[in-house]
């Protein structure tokens, strides 16, 4: 699992280090995005769904916060909230963009003991949280099917002292 997020993490600097001279990126300042995603996380190997926002600050930049609930497997799940800088960068046609992006992130993993169970009273809660602080490296691809009708696909590295992670979602979201 180490290995594929370090390659996951390489293929996404690679990327973002090619792009980077790109002068040039579609849409507006000012154009917000709102939606959902879904997807895969290498840490518990589960499924992950959250809720997006998305703010172009101007033409080369955007602030993308999001809230992403990592379901249970393995006695693990958790609750990630990021906050990245996006870098939009047309590709094919001016309804594609390719965007590296950057950020911080704060994770609250559920470790579940239920081996305690016997001994537990009405209400109790059987889990031990770890929260950590950590980066995030990746890129994506925006599709814009309509003009207000936004798809992705995005993939992160996250990394964090022994408990770093990669994550592969798709998104549907509204711009305005």
């Amino acid at each position: 699992m180490k290995i594929c997020n370090r390659l996951i993490a390489l293929t996404v600097a690679t990327a973002a280090v090619m792009t980077a001279p790109a002068a040039y990126a579609v849409g507006e300042k000012g154009e917000k995005s709102v939606g959902i995603t879904a997807g895969y996380n290498t840490r518990n190997e589960s499924a992950v769904a959250g809720l997006f926002f998305q703010y172009r600050i101007n033409r080369l930049l955007r602030v993308a916060p999001d809230v992403t609930y990592i379901f249970r497997h393995n006695d693990v799940d958790g609750l990630a909230i990021n906050g990245n800088i996006h870098m939009p960068l047309p590709i094919v046609t001016d309804r594609v963009n390719f965007y590296p992006l950057a950020g911080i992130n704060y994770t609250s993993w559920s470790l579940h003991t239920d081996n305690l169970k016997p001994t537990i009273v009405d209400g109790d809660d059987v889990t031990n949280r770890v929260s950590k602080l950590g980066f995030n490296i990746g890129a994506g691809i925006d599709i814009y099917a309509t003009s207000s009708l936004k798809l992705f696909i995005e993939g992160k590295y996250t990394a964090v002292k022994k408990y770093s992670t990669g994550a592969i979602t798709l998104g549907i979201g509204y711009s305005f």
